[in-house]
């Protein structure tokens, strides 16, 4: 034997240490870039969302949260909480109200309420203000709350796309509705409330029911 195999016949001798255990998985690199961030981007948004849909069906967290807006002296006995919750600068909360209608609550931070004032209480806008369907039969108009004047938009909200509800009952999301803006004086915000009626009547939301709706949050200076 050479002393070079003689040589390589000691290192074989000698006892291999494991290979460490790496604290990040290489396959995240070797899978390519876009893999690595779309595994960080579904942690990151499932982290958000767990944590602004938290409560989500809290009657004190979702009332919590219109109380920032809108103050209330007591929550009126006739609401439901349906669900609330939202991310990005924009909340929602739905209820559902046991005089037969449903309603939404949205919040829209200072980066959004600009451009979603100009959208939501748009005459000419036929989208949906809720993310489904959208609206027709369009009336812009104010109705006087507790000493103050709110800009309100009147219209029909359908979910289909030709605008029309077949037979059945009315979806809660369906509707005769009226758009309010409830935003304080001097927020940089935007709050409105959607009220549906949830019946197939055809008449607008009185002005009378949407007082009385309205008559345990403080609105305006005459209460």
């Amino acid at each position: 034997m050479s002393a070079f195999d003689e040589e390589s016949a000691g290192f074989d001798d000698q006892p291999v240490a494991p290979p460490t255990k790496r604290a990040f998985p290489l396959w995240l690199l070797f899978c390519g870039g876009g893999c690595l961030l779309a595994v960080l981007a579904t942690l990151v948004v499932g982290g958000l969302l767990i944590n602004q849909f938290k409560g989500f069906n809290d009657p004190d967290v979702q009332w919590a949260r219109i109380e920032e807006h809108l103050p209330f002296d007591q929550r009126p006995e006739e609401l439901e909480l349906l669900f609330g919750g939202g991310m990005m600068g924009i909340e929602m909360i739905t209820f559902n109200d046991s005089r037969g209608y449903a309603m939404v609550f949205q919040s829209f931070d200072i980066s959004e309420a600009g451009e979603a004032r100009d959208q939501l209480f748009d005459p000419e806008f036929t989208g949906s203000v809720v993310g489904f369907g959208g609206r027709k039969d369009l009336q812009e108009g104010t109705i006087e709350i507790q000493g103050r004047q709110l800009d309100v938009l009147r219209f029909y909200q359908f979910e289909d796309e030709e605008g029309s509800e077949e037979g059945g009952e009315t979806p809660a999301r369906a509707g005769v509705s009226a758009l309010i803006d409830l935003t304080a004086e001097g927020e940089p915000g935007l709050f409105v409330v959607q009220i549906v009626r949830a019946t197939h009547d055809s008449d607008p939301v009185p002005d009378e029911y949407i007082r009385d709706f309205l008559a345990p949050f403080h609105v305006g200076p005459d209460r």
